[in-house]
């Protein structure tokens, strides 16, 4: 399973991909094995 696709899992009807672009990408430079935790966690 996909980042995109947990997160709309997670979110349901509101999954906006926009939204999960720009918050993936908020992230900076921190490895992207990381990033799906720290998603969940907000």
């Amino acid at each position: 399973m996909g980042m995109n696709e947990l997160a709309m899992a997670l979110k349901g009807d509101s999954f906006n991909l926009r939204e999960f672009h720009e918050q993936f990408l908020s992230y900076g430079i921190v490895h992207v094995k990381h990033i799906p935790e720290l998603m969940i966690k907000e």
